[in-house]
C-alpha cells in the first residue's frame, strides 16, 4: 500500500490503496468491478472530486507515474460518505494465469477538503473485487494507510513528517 502521507486540498493523483489481484489457480480471468469502502473523517462524497483506478505497471510502485494505465470506470465518485460504492470498468482488467495485476485506487481531492481530516480506503470483504467469471478475488480485509489533509503546513508539521535517523 502507499505510505501514510499529508496532502493539500485539491491534491490530484493521491494513491490511497494498491491491490495485488491474482486469478484462481490454473485460470485466467478479468476484473469487472471493484467496490472500495471509504472511511476516515473527510466527507468522501462531498470532497473527493473523483476516484480513478490505474493498473500500476510503472517504474514507481504505489504511485501514479507516466506508464501506469488508467482504467475507465463508472461512477466517478462515491455515492455517499463512508459508503461502499461499486465501480465497474468499461474494459475489464485482464489477469493472466499465474500472474498478479496491481491496481491503484487514486483520489482527486476537491478544494473543500477539510484541514486535518483523514482519508482511509478499505477493501473489506469477499466480493469487493469481482471477476468476469463471477469469482470473488478479495479474501481478506485490508485497509490503507491514513492520508491526512494539511492545508496549511507549518514548520512543526513539516518536521513531524521527516524521517528520524536515531
Amino acid at each position: 500500500d502507499p505510505a501514510a502521507k499529508y496532502v493539500a486540498a485539491s491534491a490530484t493523483s493521491v494513491a490511497v490503496k494498491r491491490l495485488a489481484i491474482s486469478a484462481a489457480s490454473g485460470t485466467s480471468d478479468s476484473i469487472v468491478s471493484i467496490a472500495p469502502t471509504p472511511s476516515g473523517t473527510e466527507n468522501d462524497n462531498a470532497n473527493i472530486s473523483s476516484i480513478v483506478f490505474y493498473v500500476d505497471s510503472g517504474s514507481v510502485p504505489g504511485q501514479v507515474d507516466g506508464t501506469d494505465v488508467r482504467l475507465v470506470s463508472t461512477p466517478a465518485t462515491f455515492s455517499a460518505d463512508n459508503t461502499k460504492t461499486v465501480f465497474t470498468f468499461s474494459n475489464p482488467i485482464q489477469i493472466t494465469q499465474g500472474a498478479a495485476v496491481n491496481v491503484l485506487v487514486v483520489y482527486n481531492l476537491g478544494a473543500g477538503a477539510t484541514n486535518a481530516a483523514t482519508l482511509i480506503q478499505t477493501i473489506a470483504v469477499v466480493g469487493d473485487a469481482v471477476t468476469g467469471s463471477g469469482t470473488a478475488v478479495t479474501k481478506t480485509a485490508t485497509a490503507s494507510a491514513a492520508i491526512t489533509i494539511d492545508n496549511a503546513p507549518t514548520v512543526s508539521s513539516a518536521l513531524a513528517r521527516q524521517p528520524s535517523f536515531s
